[in-house]
This record gives C-alpha cells, structure tokens and sequence, in this order.
C-alpha cells in the first residue's frame, strides 16, 4: 500500500545515539536490494543465521529451567534430533511450548516432533481444534485470517453471532433464548493461542491478529484453501461491516436435522435479532464537540477489501465505488490514495468494468485533485461519470 516497499518513507539521517532497525527477507519485494542501494555502507547489514543445533538445545534448556520444568533423557533426544533437522529461532520457540506439554511417562507416541516450522504449528492447530472444537476453532480462525487487518474481540463474537454454521455446532442440545456466540468462547481459545496471536492497533481500534507470517501461511493453506469456504468467510465479514443484520434486523437461520430430531421442532427455519451494532459511515457526533465527525475507520478500510474478496462486484459499485456518500467519507477520513487503492484492488482482482477503469483512470491523472477538499473532490468524481449513464 502506497508503494510502501520503495522506503521512501525510511529516514536517512538519525540524531546521534539514535538507531533504526530493519528486518526482512532477502527475497521478499526486492526490500533488501532497495536498502543496499540507499544504504551502501556494509557495516550496517547483519546476515541473520539460523541458531544451531547447540545453541538451541542451550535456549530450551534454559527457558525449562525458568518455566520449572525438565525432560526425560530421551526425551531431550527427541529434542536434539528435531534440532539437527532445523534451528531457526521461531523452530527453537515453538519446540519449547510443545515440550512444555510432555510429562515423564507420557508415551513415546506423544513425544513426536515435526521437523519443520509449518509441521509444528499444524501439530498445534490439530490440538487446539480437537480440544474447543473444529467447527468452532476453524471458522475463529478462519474470519482472523482472512481479515484485512485484524479483528477486535467485538467485531469477532458478532460475526460469529451471524454464522448460523458455527451457532448450530455450538447449540446441539439447546435452543438459547439470544441467538449468540456464548461471550466465553473466544477468550477461552484466545486464551491458548496468547502466544501466537498479537493485539495491535489498525484504524484506531484494538484487534487480534498473527504475529508471524509463518503463521498466517499455515492458516491460509489450513483454512482459507477451499474456494467455497473463502468465499462464505469474506462474504460474511462483508455483511457485517456493511450493516446488514443491524438495527434490530432479524436474521433467517435453519435448524440441523439434530436439532429438529433431539428437540421435536415443528418447523425447519426461524429467525433472531443477532444484536449487531449497525455500520453507519459516520457515528453520532459527541454533544459537546457537534463539530468533530466520527468516521467508521472499520467499515472504510475491511468493507471494500471483503466485498472483493468475495467477488459481490455489484454491491461493491454500488456502495462503496459509485457512491458518493462513501467517496465523501472515505476522503474525508483517509486520503486519496486509500481511495485509490480500492478501485486498484478491484481491478487486480479480475474486475472488468469499463466504468470502474474510468474513473480509476480520472483519479491517478487528476494531479490537481491532491489539493482539493472532500466535498468538491467527491462531488467532481461523481460528475465525471454522470454522462456515461443513462
């Protein structure tokens, strides 16, 4: 976003006693061959080794020592053999919390290490799903991963109070007097997964996301593989953040052949108000400050990225592209080159819409329009294009 891998925005001159530190993959969007050239002095580019076998097994032992713990003799030859196979520091890490779970007699089948970083975070996500659940556990993560930048603790149980799949697993034997996600669930897998899963701030907001892209790879081949099932989780996240089920709208929901048999229901379908906030582009203005106008970051940012997602083109030119409410408050929000970044999404998505190419073709060649406001920006967009209908 915003040609970010150029490093423009990277400071070449730093008060004295003051360092910036730099991490990256050697291969990853030219990065580093863009620092060598901004940076020619060599003595300020570190080459980062995998640990070692030794030095390794020296961390785990002591990190054990710390968490008042130890491991058999082979059970430490397990250990050693895994980390002749691989040292990297996130291998390292993750060897310790699944050694962490081993007792002395526990058998030699549960002592077993995967060999590769991916393997061991499989292993973990096996655990974890056969303990809170698959359905449960799959959908979490699932609406996580595919998220564009997160997901606050709200913003999850109210998705997952609108997916009927994830509500019908959890309510096999009862039928809840509020069509919702029991509030403890996700804390309790949050809970588990503390050691991988970060809180950051994205559009001024707290979310949960993963914090090493290791992990997020594993998720997206785990969960987001299935093309059926991609599209459900964007097209889910779409429908919350456009407000569909808000405002005390009910939404129609089918009851399992399980529940119908175990609970003698007379009729297969129903609906119930999920308690979703609604999504307004603006939130009510603060009494006292009537002047200061609150714009739904959230809605601005994951709106257009899950309506693309899930290939809803026509909802996404209607209430977001061609909409002069949205141009409105997305400039007024953000700038725009976020506003750019949505009709070049679209189009690098497969789009082709001679209507969305023009007036993405009118914004990057408009230069004067950097300097305009809002209201006269969004208003010359929307005349631009007033001709070409009908």
């Amino acid at each position: 976003t915003h040609r970010a891998f150029n490093l423009a925005w990277l400071p070449k001159n730093l008060p004295e006693h003051v360092h910036f530190i730099v991490s990256t993959l050697p291969r990853e969007s030219d990065i580093l061959e863009t620092l060598k050239a901004l940076i020619p002095d060599t003595r300020n580019f570190l080459q980062i080794l995998p640990l070692g076998p030794q030095l390794s097994n020296d961390l785990i032992k002591e990190w054990l020592g710390a968490s008042k713990r130890s491991l058999t003799q082979s059970q430490f030859e397990i250990v050693n053999s895994a980390l002749n196979r691989c040292s990297l520091p996130l291998y390292t890490r993750l060897i310790f919390e699944e050694v962490c779970r081993w007792s002395s007699y526990s058998p030699v089948d549960l002592t077993r290490l995967e060999v590769t970083v991916k393997g061991v975070i499989n292993t973990m996500l096996d655990r974890v799903e056969k303990y809170h659940g698959k359905t449960f556990v799959t959908h979490v993560l699932s609406y996580l991963t595919a998220s564009k930048n997160g997901l606050s603790d709200m913003e999850l149980e109210d998705v997952l109070s609108l997916d009927d799949v994830v509500l019908n697993d959890c309510f096999q034997h009862w039928l809840p007097p509020i069509r919702r996600i029991p509030p403890l669930l996700w804390p309790r897998l949050h809970n588990q997964l503390s050691t991988y899963i970060i809180k950051r701030e994205a559009n001024g907001t707290l979310v949960y996301f993963w914090y090493h892209r290791q992990f997020i790879s594993v998720a997206k081949e785990r969960y987001l593989n299935d093309i059926g099932h991609r599209l459900y989780i964007h097209s889910s996240l779409a429908h919350y953040f456009q407000g569909t089920w808000g405002k005390g709208i009910k939404k129609t929901f089918r009851y399992s052949n399980q529940q119908m048999n175990l609970l003698n229901l007379g009729r297969c379908e129903s609906e119930a108000d999920r308690k979703v906030p609604p999504q307004p582009l603006q939130f009510e203005c603060d009494p006292r400050r009537p002047w200061k106008i609150r714009y739904n970051l959230r809605k601005l940012s994951e709106l257009p990225y899950h309506l693309i997602e899930s290939r809803r083109y026509s909802d996404l030119k209607q209430e977001v592209l061609f909409n002069y409410e949205w141009l409105h408050s997305k400039l007024s929000a953000m700038n725009l080159h976020d506003l750019l970044s949505d009709f070049r999404n679209a189009l690098d998505a497969g789009l082709q819409d001679p209507e969305v190419t023009l007036l993405f073709s009118a914004l990057r060649v408009g230069g004067s329009f950097v300097n305009m406001n809002p209201d006269t920006l969004a208003f010359d967009l929307v005349g631009r294009l007033l001709p070409y209908y009908d």
